[in-house]
């Protein structure tokens, strides 16, 4: 008996959490921050600034065969795509100290 009481006061706690999540996904918060992460949306006067998935990306390089650069920052001469230069750059602008 002790043991069905346990299980019951587990579903309520769990129940609760549901209910509550279920809120928060109903607000306005939850959908604005949704739209903007799954569809892109941006606020009026925003820019949206969108970078590779490097690993992705990383994939395509060994199947394309990139160049070697005499600027390569990478070690032992690797070929480095101008893509995967650049979003590095955009990452070092914004989000460096």
């Amino acid at each position: 008996m002790e043991q069905l009481r346990s299980e019951i006061v587990t579903l309520r706690d769990k129940y609760a959490d549901l209910e509550e999540e279920f809120a928060y996904r109903q607000s306005p918060l939850y959908i604005e921050k949704e739209a903007r992460e799954q569809l892109n949306y941006a606020k009026e006067g925003e820019i949206i600034v969108i970078l590779p998935d490097l690993e992705e990306a990383e994939g395509k390089e060994k199947d394309s065969g990139a160049v070697a650069s005499s600027n390569n920052p990478y070690p032992q001469g690797r070929a480095v795509p101008f893509w995967q230069a650049n979003a590095k750059s955009w990452r070092r602008l914004f989000f460096s100290n």
